[in-house]
Formats: C-alpha cells, structure tokens, sequence
C-alpha cells in the first residue's frame, strides 16, 4: 500500500509561522499549482481521495479529484492541521514577542510541548496514526492525502521513524508532497515532489 500526502495550494498567508485552524481559500497561483500537481499523480493510479475538511485541503483535492477522473473526495478531521493555539495566526517573530517563555518551551520540545488551547506535534501523531491504520484496514493500494505542512512533517516522523530536525531543515512548498510505501517494520519513502512557485 502507497500513501501519499499531499500540502493544499498557495493561499494568502504571508507570514513564516503559525496558521492551523484558521479556514483560508486558495489563491489563483494556489489554483493553478494544483492543477499542475495533479498532472504529475496521474501515473500514481490513486483510487481514494481523503482531505483535510478546512477549504484550502477540500479545494487542493477537487481540482484534483476531476484531472484524475475520481467521484469523490473524502474529508477527515484527522488530516487537519495541528492546532497552534494562542500562536495561530501569528509569524514566528510575533510569538515569540509575544509569548517569549511559551514559545522558548516549545522551542525546546516541539513533539511534546502543547501550546495553551493547541495541540503538540504528538497529539497529532495520534490522530494521524488512527487514520493510517484505518486506511490500511481497507486495503487500498493508492491513497492520496491533502493536507498541512506540520501533518506531512508528522507522518514521516512517525510513519518512517526519521529525526524531527532534520525532516524540518527541508521545505515544504504548496503542493509538494511525499509518497509512502508499507514496508515489514516502518513506511519507507518511494518518491517526494516540490513544486516551484509559479
């Protein structure tokens, strides 16, 4: 079984920092990067579409959804993106102005620490894990997930068992993503896409 996790378009959000729960649309480079994405997963024989609920994950899968011919999108609140909390909305610089202390806690560890009213990058874990193995249970071969940027850091963290620094040192453009096969022990990454901007 393959899955693929997927970044939603470009939306208008020009800050480097914290945007979760906040419900965005794309804009029409975000449009076009999608459509442009979905010309590439043609050759990956997707069978199912799941999303993100939050419009700019539903919008990303649509456009999908119609080059590959596929009826059907699927949302699930597990692929949504971690929750940031009193952060959300904010730039890096702002919360850490802001929220010094909360943001150097967090700083020192980002997979455990819970930001006041947010979730840490663990309690997405477990989300993500219940829905993995959910999928698996269905015995699809190619599943395609539109989701966040910190829900693809996630899963190849606790999917592929890689270091958290170092999956972060890469960027992650609007409509990159990365494509998972199940191994014996742990998923293994078979193929990963970063568009450029257009």
């Amino acid at each position: 079984m393959n899955l693929i996790f997927l970044r939603h378009g470009k939306i208008h959000f020009n800050k480097i920092g914290f945007l979760g729960s906040t419900d965005l649309l794309l804009t029409e480079r975000g449009i076009k990067q999608s459509g442009k994405v979905a010309e590439r997963l043609k050759e990956k024989n997707i069978e199912k579409i799941y999303t993100s609920p939050l419009s700019r994950c539903i919008q990303t899968a649509k456009i999908i959804a119609d080059v590959l011919r596929l009826k059907q999108v699927i949302p699930d609140e597990r692929l949504r993106e971690v929750e940031f909390g009193i952060f959300e909305g904010l730039s890096l610089e702002e919360a850490s102005e802001k929220y010094p202390e909360i943001y150097k806690a967090r700083i020192k560890d980002k997979w455990n620490f819970r930001i006041p009213r947010g979730e840490s990058y663990s309690d997405a874990a477990k989300r993500l894990l219940e829905f993995t193995k959910e999928i698996e249970n269905k015995r699809v071969k190619v599943v395609l997930c539109v989701t966040h940027v910190t829900v693809i850091k996630v899963a190849l963290k606790v999917l592929c068992d890689l270091d958290l620094k170092k999956i972060e040192e890469k960027k992650y453009l609007p409509t990159c993503f990365v494509e998972l096969k199940r191994g014996k022990e742990k998923w293994k990454i078979v193929d990963s896409y970063n568009i450029s901007e257009l």
